[in-house]
């Protein structure tokens, strides 16, 4: 009930705030007991095993499990996700390595986040999974996207795809 509820807040076009606001007044927690968080709100809104979908490791199986979500709803939530990504000009895409790191210190996974200052100015980082789920034992600290991602691509053009094999890719 409270993921629909989420899914047709968000369809209705409430932000990552108000819905957050709505379910913490409630006093409804996250399956962990916290409350809830912008973040909590994205994990479910683009989470496709509530229509259905299968995951284990890199393999996606479709309606291998129990719906939660029919498919007109989660379309209309990804459909306003689309124009609140496009209305901000940056989107999930944008982080490469989401996902396909690890934290050094507790071995989690790492995932790009955003956020934007007084200004507006807009900043994009990286953040280890277990700052918060498991904040005694993760010491590490929220990592500016570009501090992780240029040094790699530094070393990927420069070292890796040089030469000929350089001009496979780009030609």
């Amino acid at each position: 009930a409270i993921v629909r509820k989420i899914f047709t807040l968000y369809a209705e076009g409430n932000s990552f705030a108000a819905i957050v606001n709505t379910l913490n007044n409630d006093g409804i927690m996250t399956k962990y007991g916290h409350p809830f968080q912008k973040a909590s709100v994205l994990y479910i809104l683009t989470n496709d095993n509530y229509i259905g979908t299968y995951h284990f490791s890199d393999i996606r199986i479709p309606n291998s499990m129990p719906v939660i979500i029919d498919t007109d709803l989660w379309e209309r939530a990804q459909e306003q996700r689309r124009k609140t990504y496009k209305k901000h000009g940056w989107g999930p895409e944008d982080y490469y390595l989401s996902g396909k790191c690890t934290c050094g210190i507790c071995g989690a996974p790492i995932y790009g986040a955003y956020g934007s200052g007084r200004g507006g100015k807009r900043y994009q980082y990286y953040h280890c999974k277990g700052i918060k789920a498991k904040p005694r034992v993760c010491t590490s600290h929220y990592m500016h996207k570009e501090d992780i991602e240029n040094p790699l691509f530094d070393f990927l053009f420069n070292k890796i795809l040089k030469g000929s094999l350089l001009d496979d890719y780009v030609g």
